[in-house]
């Protein structure tokens, strides 16, 4: 995900900020002027590829290529930086997609986290390459950032911009056909390039103790980007919500819905899928439920609960709101 600074309503509304839905612009004074909607069709690609992915949490099997590329990395440490990562490390709270308040009113008043509570690491991995003309260029190819809250058991996902993707991104700027991501993840990048990685490594460091790190419970992502993850929500609050703009507490799934696997298959919701299947041991059956919603009219908000089973029933929340708290 990559970020723009952020806007209050009043500048979106001067600037008439535009936000991406999928190959559409649409204009955050004019909700209703796509160029192109998420197509039917292409709603049931990501929720047939959401079964997949649910099914492989059920099972804690995933099968061959569900995921795209190798298996998981165990556990990596502080020489995570001898994979050419720097580190950033601080303490500070999620304040952009107002997280502090939105835990609030999840958990209680008393529960919001503190800045003592709220570790955040940033990751970047810089490198050179050739670029088309034969120029020697430095690019940014890979960022990490998140803030872990143990004390809540949350992750606040900030920024992803995946070493697979970048090096894609790279070869499709020179005019190159794409490799796999079998062939990037063994030629191209560090063998620490899934986010699902990063986060459960740093997550375990943060956590101090298996008990601790064993309770993640929120997966929450920052101000969506990511243009199919950010379709498939805006398909959902037109047809759900019946508006593009759905403020919190927006629209909640579960995964015995149509919905809530069509989000599991997206790009960020794979990364759910991910960790909770390569991390089953850890974590136990878990059974998932999103909610979606926006802000400042333009600003996409996921957040998704890993609660144990015992812990929910799976539930729909279809053709309205998704209760409070």
């Amino acid at each position: 995900m990559d970020h723009s600074q952020p806007l209050n309503e009043s500048e979106a509304d001067a600037k008439h900020i535009t936000m991406d839905y999928r190959h559409a612009v649409v204009t955050a004074s004019q909700p209703s002027n796509l160029v192109k909607r998420l197509e039917e069709i292409d709603f049931r690609r990501f929720k047939n590829h959401g079964d997949l992915i649910y099914a492989a949490v059920e099972r804690s099997f995933v099968q061959n290529n569900l995921f795209g590329c190798d298996q998981p990395i165990p556990n990596f440490g502080p020489e995570s930086i001898a994979n050419g990562y720097s580190r950033e490390d601080r303490n500070e709270l999620p304040t952009y997609g107002e997280w502090v308040d939105t835990f609030g009113r999840l958990l209680g008043q008393n529960k919001k986290p503190t800045v003592q509570q709220s570790f955040l690491v940033d990751l970047s991995r810089d490198e050179s390459f050739t670029n088309a003309l034969g120029q020697q260029e430095f690019d940014n190819q890979a960022r990490f950032k998140q803030t872990f809250i143990p004390s809540i058991s949350a992750i606040v996902v900030q920024n992803i911009r995946s070493p697979v993707h970048e090096v894609k991104a790279r070869f499709r700027r020179a005019g190159q056909a794409e490799p796999s991501s079998q062939e990037i993840a063994n030629r191209y990048v560090p063998p620490l390039h899934r986010w699902s990685d990063v986060a459960w490594t740093l997550w375990k460091q943060k956590a101090g103790n298996d008990d601790t790190a064993n309770r993640l419970r929120y997966l929450a992502y920052d101000h969506v980007t990511n243009t199919d993850t950010r379709a498939v929500m805006g398909y959902l609050f037109e047809n759900v919500a019946k508006r593009l703009f759905v403020p919190y507490p927006g629209l909640e799934f579960g995964m015995n819905t149509d919905e809530g696997r069509a989000l599991l298959g997206t790009p960020l919701g794979v990364g759910v899928g991910r960790i909770l299947t390569d991390r089953a041991k850890q974590l136990g059956r878990r059974v998932p439920r999103v909610r979606i919603w926006t802000k400042n009219g333009f600003e996409f908000l996921m957040l998704w609960d890993l609660a144990p089973s015992g812990e929910q029933k799976m539930r729909a929340v279809r053709g309205r709101y998704a209760r409070r708290g």
